[in-house]
């Protein structure tokens, strides 16, 4: 389902919740049609959000609650004075969340870059922990990376080669085959739980330089913990834009941001000796995305991310093995 046009939205959503129909509505980030910060008269804030299916309200409210009873700063979704996680109005579903303070740190080459890196890595180790013994409940996606690159995420790469100039499919042959030789039958080795999987910078806050809240959990799913990181490390390296001093500079945050997490929570050789390969899988991912959207550019750009990585590998495995 579209985002719902912010022209288009219903300003009396919010007496769902028994709220002013004088609150201030406006989008949460520039261009956004699907989050809107919402001040009430008294000062209270909340974020309202278009949500596409209610069944994910209802699971995403669920682990959301059980992370808010572990102390992990998160918000979940407010019921309706009916009780629902959210409420209909024409035809769009919407939830409503506390405003959780802080700011989502986008500079990520501005000086300082190390001590952010670190520090996010530092937040996704504290939200694994508090996701380490949560039982996955009926209708937890669960991810499995092989059946994703051997299936759908191969033949839409090598679809996308056929009609663009710029993919080498001696290049995508090259990548899926290290995935194939040295990931694929190490992957039941890497440790899995519930991650957050979508868990780049922007869905992280901070204030005062510290995590103060993690949002966006609506695709949570099981998998390998260091996707997550692997996650992280590919949005850094995607702001750097293709500037090769800011994508040289990057190995220097991969190292802060991997350290990072160390320092909160251990990680295996196996999962340290495997970034690298997760970070290759989620290119091919996004690859895959931007090409069945039909946005050839972005999925070009993530084409030129998957190449530099490929020709990276020994400078980024060193630094790597550093941290052990």
């Amino acid at each position: 389902m579209p985002d719902a046009p912010w022209s288009m939205m219903p300003h009396d959503v919010l007496a769902f919740w028994g709220l002013d129909c004088q609150t201030k509505q406006v989008p949460v980030a520039e261009g956004t049609a699907s989050a809107w910060l919402v001040v009430v008269p008294d000062g209270r804030r909340y974020v309202l959000k278009h949500k596409p299916a209610e069944a994910d309200v209802a699971l995403e409210g669920w682990l959301l609650g059980q992370l808010a009873d572990r102390g992990l700063p998160v918000a979940p979704p407010i019921p309706t004075t009916a009780g629902a996680l959210c409420a209909p109005e024409a035809g769009i579903r919407y939830a409503l969340y506390r405003y959780l303070p802080g700011a989502a740190l986008h500079a990520h080459y501005a000086p300082g870059a190390e001590h952010r890196a670190r520090a996010f890595g530092r937040a996704i180790a504290q939200l694994h922990r508090g996701l380490l013994d949560i039982t996955p409940v009926a209708g937890l996606p669960i991810m499995s990376l092989p059946l994703q690159l051997l299936g759908g995420v191969r033949s839409a790469v090598y679809a996308h080669a056929s009609r663009s100039t710029a993919v080498d499919p001696t290049v995508l042959d090259a990548t899926f085959g290290v995935l194939e030789n040295e990931l694929l039958p190490q992957y039941a080795r890497l440790p899995q739980q519930l991650i957050h999987r979508d868990c780049h910078p922007g869905n992280m806050l901070f204030e005062r330089n510290e995590v103060s809240g993690f949002i966006d959990f609506e695709i949570a799913t099981w998998g390998i913990r260091i996707f997550d990181l692997a996650y992280c490390s590919t949005a850094m390296l995607s702001a750097a834009e293709e500037d090769s001093q800011r994508r040289e500079d990057w190995v220097a945050l991969l190292e802060a941001l991997v350290a990072g997490y160390r320092d909160t929570q251990p990680l295996q050789p196996a999962e340290l000796a495997h970034i690298w390969h997760v970070q290759l899988s989620i290119q091919l991912l996004f690859v895959s995305y931007f090409a069945g959207h039909e946005q050839l550019d972005l999925a070009d750009a993530n084409y030129r991310t998957l190449q530099w990585l490929l020709t990276r590998r020994d400078a980024i495995q060193r630094t790597l093995e550093r941290i052990r």
